[in-house]
């Protein structure tokens, strides 16, 4: 949940309320990792930060292979304690900000991303990203979105909103299904079952009207 508590024009401040009753103070920065690890910072020195940043961003593709989400799950609890940082809540985006892993010589193809991870390029599928998300439990995440450069040409940034929102709905599915199975295979033992929060990305590089009918295709569905 979403709540303003100031404006000014079109900009705007707010409190976001995850679904484990933690709050956010929006806009705020979050805490820059590679691989899960803050650069030049210790947990310790991470608290430091604290209240200024309230978040640690981390690449859910740099999980998808070493370690891969069988070597979390083996771990036997979330992200925020493989990492060493239980007290921090944790936003799982689809791209590193600083790599451009997506824009490789291979294209995204309709059912996959076509990424360059540490280990090499690969494809990942809507249920691959899934499955990463499924075994690091962070508190908020972006679906898997086709991302292209600023200078695409038309029709290709058409195609990545399309597959955006495609992939959008095969996310959410994914979402609940995964719930589904946490929840039987983990019976009721007095502990809270892990429902992160996702949140839609939206596409369309420097077209105005593309990212204005991604936007719009986001705002329909249920995040």
């Amino acid at each position: 949940m979403f709540k303003v508590t100031a404006h000014d024009g079109l900009a705007r401040c707010g409190l976001m309320v995850m679904k484990n009753t933690s709050t956010i103070t929006t806009p705020t920065p979050m805490l820059y990792t590679r691989r899960g690890g803050c650069l030049f910072l210790t947990p310790d020195n991470m608290d430091k930060l604290r209240p200024d940043a309230q978040m640690v961003q981390i690449n859910a593709m740099q999980f998808i292979h070493l370690p891969s989400p069988d070597i979390i799950k083996s771990f036997g609890r979330s992200v925020h304690h493989y990492l060493g940082i239980p007290s921090w809540p944790v936003f799982a985006s689809n791209r590193d900000p600083t790599m451009a892993e997506y824009f490789a010589a291979k294209s995204s193809s309709n059912t996959a991303v076509y990424a360059n991870l540490y280990t090499g390029g690969t494809q990942v599928t809507p249920e691959r990203y899934m499955q990463a998300i499924a075994a690091l439990q962070p508190d908020m995440y972006v679906a898997l979105a086709d991302e292209v450069p600023g200078d695409a040409r038309p029709k290709r940034v058409g195609q990545s909103v399309d597959r955006t929102a495609r992939w959008l709905d095969e996310c959410i599915q994914l979402h609940h299904t995964l719930q589904q199975q946490q929840q039987q295979q983990q019976p009721a033992a007095g502990l809270p079952q892990p429902d992160p929060q996702l949140f839609a990305a939206v596409v369309g590089a420097a077209s105005e009207q593309e990212r204005a009918r991604s936007a719009k295709a986001a705002a329909e569905r249920e995040v």
